[in-house]
């Protein structure tokens, strides 16, 4: 429909078009996301993740950096 109606319409560009990206795999959907941002935007990706510290928050004692808080048990 936007394709052979919309375009031709004018209601939508051929560019604006050309951006969309369907897919029902979460995976696929997730690639083209991280090559999106990574080579248009030139954002950075990593594969793991570590606690930012940006607000002045202190890591809490006996905690290796990235190690889960473990809850105590009532």
């Amino acid at each position: 429909f936007v394709r052979d109606t919309m375009v031709p319409a004018g209601t939508i560009n051929q560019e604006d078009y050309d951006r969309f990206f369907c897919t029902d795999s979460p995976e696929e959907a997730l690639a083209y996301i991280l090559r999106f941002a990574t080579d248009k935007i030139g954002l950075r990706w990593r594969a793991t993740h570590e606690p930012m510290w940006v607000l002045g928050e202190r890591n809490p004692a006996g905690r290796a950096s990235g190690a889960p808080v473990k809850k105590p048990v009532p």
